[in-house]
């Protein structure tokens, strides 16, 4: 897994056509702090000097999804301190995640609802439903595919696939399966086959192939829950953002505590868990599913 407790930022201004810029970026090390610092000042030299060049480096949409690992602050580590075989972090927007090396999980959201009012045969549709008295003949009349259900589709797919034995959990935005049968390696094709099959996010599969493993949000997004956003991002500039952070912890802990991450649908497939893959279960489990709660 691609982790670092040690991160640090730097600056570098530099002037470049005809304006003052800042290039600022994160190092990162597991050795020290100073190490750290001096990873953090090579970047930000070496984007500096881009822009003097009169190059600008693009930097993707969404960090938690770009080429770099994510920067979260470790809170748990599991198994060996120098090679852990899960651990649990805090994500940018202050939820705790579950990374583990070696256990499958894939996040499948469901279509947006809202994108079908784009379609530009939706008005024509309701009007041959009306003449018709059916809305799916309209439908396959004018060539729109019904969507198989996501629970169906994996319930079919595990059917297809000898061996194989996942949970399915329910989610505010669509579905999780955590495969229980045997471990994977999140680098491989065979993983990424997996991943696509279910229906996993590409940006999911690419995040499982950047940070060299999977990855399952544990605890409710702030939100869906009413409350505010973390005040800094990690890592703290100091200890006064530190302290500013653990406070909204203790507020975010008593916030989702009416709520749950996920519910238990069904178990497919190989009911047999893996005897090292049982322990997270049971870890996922007491974190995420609360029966009766409204899922956020």
């Amino acid at each position: 897994m691609k982790f670092y407790k040690y991160w640090a930022k730097a600056t570098e201004e530099v002037a470049s056509v005809g304006q003052r810029w800042k290039a600022e970026r994160f190092g990162a090390s597991n050795e020290n702090l100073a190490d750290a610092k001096a990873n953090a000042h090579k970047l930000a030299q070496q984007t500096a000097e881009a822009l003097r060049r009169g190059e600008f480096p693009g930097f993707p949409g969404g960090y938690l999804y770009s080429d770099r690992p994510v920067r979260e602050e470790i809170v748990e580590e599991f198994g060996d301190d120098a090679d852990p075989y899960a651990l649990i972090s805090r994500n940018a927007y202050g939820s705790l995640v579950l990374n583990t090396a070696r256990i499958l999980f894939a996040d499948i959201d469901e279509p947006d609802d809202d994108a079908s009012d784009s379609n530009p045969l939706k008005p024509l549709m309701g009007l041959l439903g009306g003449l018709l008295g059916s809305p799916e003949i309209a439908g396959e009349m004018l060539g729109e595919d019904e969507e198989e259900d996501i629970p169906t589709r994996v319930s079919q797919f595990v059917a297809e696939s000898p061996g194989l034995g996942l949970r399915l959990y329910r989610t505010a935005a669509g579905y999780r399966c955590l495969v229980t049968s045997r471990e994977f390696d999140p680098l491989s094709e065979e993983t990424q086959h997996l991943l696509e099959d279910l229906g996993s996010d590409p940006l999911y599969v690419k995040l499982c192939q950047v940070q060299e493993c999977f990855r399952a949000r544990l605890t409710p997004k702030f939100w869906r829950c009413g409350l505010q956003a973390p005040p800094v991002r990690f890592p703290w500039a100091d200890a006064s953002q530190e302290q500013s952070m653990r406070d909204w912890e203790q507020t975010y802990g008593r916030g989702i505590a009416n709520y749950a991450t996920c519910e238990l649908v069904e178990v497919l497939g190989a009911t047999e868990i893996q005897s090292q893959i049982e322990p997270l279960v049971e870890l996922h489990d007491r974190l995420c599913c609360s029966e009766g709660k409204p899922l956020a």
